[in-house]
């Protein structure tokens, strides 16, 4: 059983569980070590069926209508009503966000800056809770770690992408890297989208970039991922 703390919120009459993995918890990427090792290792972090989907920066939603399945389907987003199973992303830089609502359902959304423009965070919030919006819902989220504005340098016209997907202006999302130059805040970027939406935030604030316990495609050229998972109890 991995050392990974286990964080824990109340969500309507149950309580819903998240997990983060570090470098010592090993490789999740998906890509490179197939679904019988990732499942794995997954069950290594928490001994439970897990669900990741193959990651392409798009809006596809994984239904998970029984613990463990739809393991290695294409998609961005995984979700599923089920308690005890565990639906997560697996991510570089990439913010991973846990949604969760009352009723008992709970959301993983791979939310990189191309996700973001393309509205993955709202899909995710249409599968958490339907197209009619959040009214008395009772909805949380957790965003793990990801790559902070300083060590993200990013282009004007990239962050007008990031903008309109997220619905709020360039000046909303954009900050200053560590020497100074234009940069793309993804925290404020996904904070955005889901303060729209009425949800409450909790967020790891650690740099993928900085923090030398996680990887980082960005910053240090890593092809290992780690992993975010949520599951209801």
């Amino acid at each position: 059983m991995s050392s990974a703390p286990i964080r824990s919120f109340s969500a309507g009459p149950g309580v819903v569980n998240v997990v983060s993995s570090t470098l010592t918890d090993g490789d999740f990427n998906l890509e490179r070590l197939g679904v019988p090792e990732v499942r794995e290792r997954c069950q290594a972090l928490v001994a439970l069926p897990w669900t990741l989907a193959a990651e392409r920066h798009g809006v596809e939603v994984v239904e998970v209508e029984h613990p463990g399945g739809g393991f290695g389907s294409v998609g961005d987003i995984v979700a599923t009503s089920l308690r005890g199973a565990v639906v997560g992303v697996w991510v570089g830089d990439c913010a991973p966000v846990m949604l969760w609502s009352g009723a008992g359902r709970v959301v993983a959304a791979h939310a990189g800056w191309r996700g973001i423009a393309r509205g993955v965070l709202d899909r995710a919030l249409e599968s958490l809770v339907g197209r009619d919006g959040p009214a008395g819902r009772d909805l949380g989220a957790y965003i793990g770690p990801c790559i902070g504005p300083c060590c993200y340098r990013f282009g004007d016209r990239d962050l007008e992408r990031v903008a309109l997907g997220a619905q709020v202006s360039v000046d909303q999302i954009a900050a200053l890297d560590s020497d100074g130059h234009r940069a793309l805040d993804v925290r404020r970027a996904v904070r955005a989208v889901l303060d729209r939406w009425g949800v409450e935030v909790s967020l790891d604030e650690r740099c993928t970039g900085c923090d030398p316990s996680l990887f980082s495609h960005r910053r240090r050229s890593d092809v290992e991922r780690q992993v975010v998972g949520v599951w209801r109890a």
